[in-house]
């Protein structure tokens, strides 16, 4: 590497300008003279040179530095395994099918070096009874940070999964015989986990929630989480600028650590503020002010149904007509907005959760990256299907004619349009394979059972068992032998017929 800055290279050509000779110049800053000369005579810098080779183009860069740096400031920094995961991604809708070569985070941290690599430190959660005043104040100093403060209201949201048993009534107070000191309850139906996400914003409104799934042990997975996230979250809270950052504050679960789940909010410009552990009875708007009083709705509407119908099972299908019922009864504005109040989450107010006695919990754990992608094939002198193979298309133009400037001008916002464009294409063709994927799943894997008919069953009874009772006559071996027995000789005698002429 040249020990030369691009500082020296300009000072140089200044020098060259007032009338200094090339060599006086070029030492006078440790440049070679063949350099600067080239220089003068149209070369380009090194910067530019590199940029053309680069997989990514710096628009490109910037934003995934940018992105980087506010994960970081949120208390949830990237590893070198997941930013390289990411920028061969973006490596491979530019067209370059092997993504980012071995050593590309290493240029990319020497071209940054606002960003650099960290000890990540892991705290015990055994070290702490709950959440300290100082890692109270910690966290809401991320709230305070300039990009943060910047996202109104209306784009602030919060999710969590809340937890019911299909059966489970009020307990409570009851009225019963002055003799007895309680009085057994019967619980209506068997006792299934259904999990339910629900998610709020700052304003006071409620996303639709995630149609009807499942999982192995009745909790959100990776791939539950990611489903909502694509088919929920992103399109329900677009904003009509897309340049509009979301925040979205959620709880330290592995399914929103993982790598598919990082790279869709890094792709669609949502901001994730991980909550402290066990901390979402204090710092968590659902907790606080909606979940309770929904919990509360659909026991008593389950309570109701019970004293009619004599304790009789819960269905799916009851759960969830119970639970909209409680559902808009409990997730009301004034509830949610009461929430994010008393959590200090906005407005924001550090000091009206310092004043709550039951602040207490830990902090958070890290998470396991993904396996890396497929790379489609690449075609750069076809259609340009990215920023740097409309660099490349005017690169060839320009051998052969003169480009004019609004023209390269033209060429340069449109390939700022295709960098823009580039993650919501390929976002698009995962969530079309996906839904292939779910079609073929859904599809029948066996043949339509046969409804049998019983009074056309019963008809044929009779014929069954008169042909039963035939053959019974015919695999008997004593009456067959019986029968045998029986037959004359003069029986199996034939008496032929022949004429003769």
């Amino acid at each position: 590497m040249p020990e030369w800055t691009e500082q020296n290279m300009q000072d140089a050509l200044q020098m060259y300008a007032d009338g200094i000779s090339i060599n006086k110049a070029a030492d006078a800053h440790g440049i070679p003279r063949s350099t600067l000369k080239g220089r003068i005579h149209g070369s380009n810098p090194r910067k530019e040179h590199a940029e053309a080779r680069q997989k990514l183009t710096p628009r490109q860069e910037r934003k995934l530095r940018d992105w980087i740096l506010i994960q970081h400031d949120l208390g949830c920094p990237v590893s070198h395994l997941q930013v390289r995961d990411f920028a061969s991604k973006v490596a491979i809708r530019n067209g370059f099918q092997d993504g980012v070569g071995k050593n590309w985070l290493e240029g990319f941290l020497t071209r940054f070096p606002d960003v650099k690599t960290l000890k990540g430190k892991k705290i015990d959660s055994d070290r702490y009874h709950g959440a300290s005043t100082e890692l109270i104040k910690a966290f809401f100093m991320l709230l305070m940070m300039p990009p943060v403060q910047k996202i109104k209201q209306k784009h602030r949201y919060n999710v969590d999964e809340v937890g019911m048993m299909e059966g489970i009534g009020l307990n409570g107070l009851v009225l019963g015989r002055a003799e007895k000191k309680s009085a057994l309850l019967k619980q209506p139906g068997l006792r299934y986990w259904i999990s339910i996400l629900e998610c709020i914003s700052a304003t006071g409104r409620v996303l639709k929630p995630l149609n009807f799934t499942c999982s192995e042990k009745g909790w959100t997975n990776n791939q539950i989480a990611l489903q909502w996230l694509r088919n929920v979250f992103i399109p329900e809270t677009a904003p009509k600028d897309p340049q509009e950052p979301r925040l979205l504050i959620l709880d330290g679960h592995g399914s929103h650590m993982t790598e598919d789940f990082l790279f869709e909010c890094y792709d669609n410009n949502i901001y994730l503020l991980f909550l402290l552990p066990h901390s979402s009875h204090v710092l968590q708007p659902l907790d606080v002010a909606v979940f309770g009083p929904l919990k509360n709705a659909y026991r008593r509407h389950l309570s109701d149904l019970s004293s009619i119908a004599d304790s009789t099972p819960i269905s799916k299908i009851t759960f969830l007509v119970n639970y909209n019922k409680a559902r808009i009864e409990a997730i009301t504005k004034d509830n949610i907005r009461a929430g994010w109040k008393a959590s200090g989450l906005y407005p924001v107010s550090v000091a009206r959760v310092l004043m709550n006695p039951m602040v207490t919990e830990t902090p958070e754990r890290p998470r396991t990256p993904s396996p890396p992608i497929e790379s489609p094939s690449e075609c750069p002198l076809r259609t340009p299907r990215s920023s740097v193979q409309v660099k490349r298309a005017l690169d060839v133009i320009s051998l052969t004619y003169e480009v004019p400037p609004v023209v390269s001008l033209l060429m340069k916002k449109m390939g700022h349009r295709f960098e823009d464009h580039s993650v919501a294409l390929e976002q698009q063709a995962k969530e079309i394979s996906i839904l292939k994927h779910q079609n073929e799943e859904l599809r029948p894997k066996k043949r339509k059972k046969v409804v049998y008919d019983g009074n056309a069953e019963f008809a044929k009874v009779p014929a069954i068992k008169k042909a039963r009772e035939a053959m019974l006559k015919v695999t008997q071996p004593r009456r067959t032998a019986m029968r045998v027995s029986r037959i004359k000789q003069s029986d199996l005698e034939h008496t032929f017929h022949l004429n003769l002429h």
